[in-house]
């Protein structure tokens, strides 16, 4: 059996397994005692990094709501919400305006961003049903989460010259409906008055005829009910689950230090193993 306190540089050849496992453990603590500076520079920089990075965060909030939408498509809303965020991160002084919300929650939102029911990115989402998507934003202050969550809906609403327009033309479009349905019922309703007033009333072809003037008239009270809910609700977008509950950014320090010095450890090895023993055999 190989001593591998005494054999510290030659690979055990002919041994059990056992033996070979116990020498690359050996040559793994020994390197790292004769390289113990660079193994300890290896697992604290990671690790402080990491945690500074989530230090940051302490102070970051994400809050997230759930929208119902009639127009576009949900791929649409998400480069919207994109194009927003990159504004928001590059030229944060048109956000107020934008978005209609005040300097200081402006100065408090961070990031805003869109995913579909399954989590994935609202801008990769190229289906065309109308399945309800969530809206994601972090902030500095909670207390402007309601400001800056009637901000995005603004803005996915009337953001632009043709949203607005859009809207304004479904609403004239509904008013006119409403009024040629209004027509059409007082018709019927004189029709009916008509048809009860006939002696002939008893007869078949009156009863078939006054059941479809029913019928009719029935259909066109309930798209009527329709068209009313929707000249009350013209909005193209309505939140469902308002952001109520943000939640801190940050992560455990734990893991985040178990995963600083996992970081490390691969980084150690990758330079003791692979990167110092290239450079030595470029250099003889």
């Amino acid at each position: 059996m190989v001593d591998p306190v005494n054999d510290t540089q030659h690979k055990p050849s002919n041994s059990t397994l056992y033996d070979k496992v116990i020498w690359y453990l050996h040559r793994l603590l020994f390197d790292a005692k004769k390289k113990f500076g660079l193994l300890l520079i290896c697992l604290l920089l990671p690790t402080a990094l990491l945690l500074f990075m989530n230090y940051r965060k302490s102070n970051t909030y994400k809050a997230s709501f759930t929208v119902i939408y009639e127009e576009l498509v949900r791929k649409v809303y998400g480069d919207r919400l994109d194009k927003m965020n990159a504004i928001i991160q590059n030229q944060p002084e048109k956000v107020p305006g934008l978005l209609g919300i005040t300097d200081n929650a402006c100065k408090s939102l961070v990031k805003v961003g869109g995913t579909n029911i399954l989590g994935e990115e609202l801008s990769k989402d190229l289906s065309l049903d109308k399945i309800p998507f969530i809206v994601y934003f972090y902030v500095n202050d909670t207390s402007y989460i309601s400001e800056i969550q009637a901000g995005i809906i603004n803005f996915l609403e009337d953001g632009n010259a043709f949203l607005t327009d859009k809207k304004e033309i479904k609403i004239k479009e509904i008013e006119e409906e409403l009024i040629f349905i209004n027509s059409q019922l007082s018709m019927m309703d004189t029709l009916k008055r008509k048809f009860n007033s006939t002696s002939m009333q008893s007869s078949d072809k009156t009863d078939i005829s006054l059941s479809s003037v029913y019928q009719l008239s029935y259909e066109l009270y309930k798209k009527k009910q329709d068209l009313e809910k929707k000249r009350e609700m013209p909005r193209n977008i309505y939140v469902i689950d308002d952001a109520l509950a943000p939640m801190q950014g940050n992560r455990s320090y734990i893991i985040m230090t178990l995963a600083g010095l996992i970081l490390g450890s691969f980084l150690y090895l990758t330079l003791v193993y692979l990167l110092m023993p290239a450079i030595r055999m470029k250099e003889d």
